[in-house]
């Protein structure tokens, strides 16, 4: 009775990775040679890898990456690629995303700069930063949407999120062609000037 009063306990605080970690103890007949403080170690340690990994599996649900199961572990270095390893790895410390900084992956057609980018945000995934795949055309039209029916504040994510979601409206534009650092510049098609604004939401 009391084992199943504190299991119902622990599903209330939602404490499920205790909760499986306490059932395979029970199916260890060994287990008692522990002392208590190490039990307790053991149970809190499950419950921690148990939350990382669940954070980790919505990070990645949310972020829609194009390629799910693309990493950076298996990158393909043959020399026609062009990718140089130290600066992949250097890539993969993730400093470039706590300096606010952009990525611009270039080469010809069917190369793998998807996977490459894929593979980017899933490590930034890993790292515990909110991530989001936007194919350019469909990102251009979810925001006019947002605009012309005004909720373009509301379509823009979190300021805890801003400087991932400024990054990619920036690589948007520097792609382009048109500037860098924020600076916009107004063109025909309006896309521009949607991006604009949906910058300044942001900062």
């Amino acid at each position: 009775m009391l084992y199943t009063q504190t299991v119902e306990k622990l599903h209330s605080l939602r404490l499920e990775g205790m909760v499986h970690a306490l059932e395979e103890q029970r199916q260890q007949k060994d287990i008692v040679e522990l002392d208590f403080e190490t039990r307790l170690a053991l149970l809190v340690d499950r419950e921690c890898l148990y939350r990382d990994n669940r954070g980790l599996a919505l990070r990645l649900k949310n972020a829609q990456l194009k390629i799910s199961n693309a990493t950076l572990e298996d990158l393909d270095y043959r020399p026609s690629r062009g990718l140089k390893r130290a600066q992949i790895e250097q890539l993969r410390a993730s400093q470039w995303l706590k300096d606010h900084r952009n990525c611009l992956i270039t080469g010809p057609t069917g190369t793998g700069k998807t996977w490459v980018a894929c593979a980017l945000g899933h490590q930034a995934c890993r790292d515990g930063y909110r991530t989001s795949y936007y194919y350019a055309p469909k990102l251009f039209r979810a925001l006019e949407t947002a605009q012309v029916d005004g909720s373009l504040p509301c379509a823009c994510p979190a300021k805890m999120n801003q400087h991932l979601v400024y990054q990619r409206i920036d690589l948007d534009l520097f792609v382009k062609g048109v500037t860098t650092r924020g600076k916009f510049v107004e063109r025909g098609d309006g896309h521009y000037r949607v991006l604009a604004e949906a910058a300044e939401c942001i900062l």
